[in-house]
């Protein structure tokens, strides 16, 4: 049986990922090192994931990823076009 992180880069399934960098975006006088994120998984949808990185209310960048394509998701869509 796969993985959970296996399934979740493989399937398609997951529409948008929001990363929140800082934790204390998303929960006051919260410090989670490495930030914070929330997906939108579809079950109907077969496609590219929207990865969003947000700067407290502001999307600091978008871009589409096909989560497959490595084991470890980019953060920066800049980062994803260098690798």
């Amino acid at each position: 049986m796969k993985t959970m992180r296996e399934y979740f880069q493989n399937s398609g399934k997951v529409r948008k990922i929001v990363d929140y960098p800082n934790s204390a975006d998303v929960f006051e006088g919260v410090n989670i090192r490495g930030g914070v994120c929330y997906f939108q998984y579809e079950k109907a949808y077969n496609g590219l994931c929207n990865f969003v990185m947000m700067n407290g209310n502001d999307i600091a960048g978008s871009y589409d990823v096909d989560l497959s394509k490595y084991t470890s998701i980019v953060r920066d869509g800049m980062g994803d076009q260098i690798i």
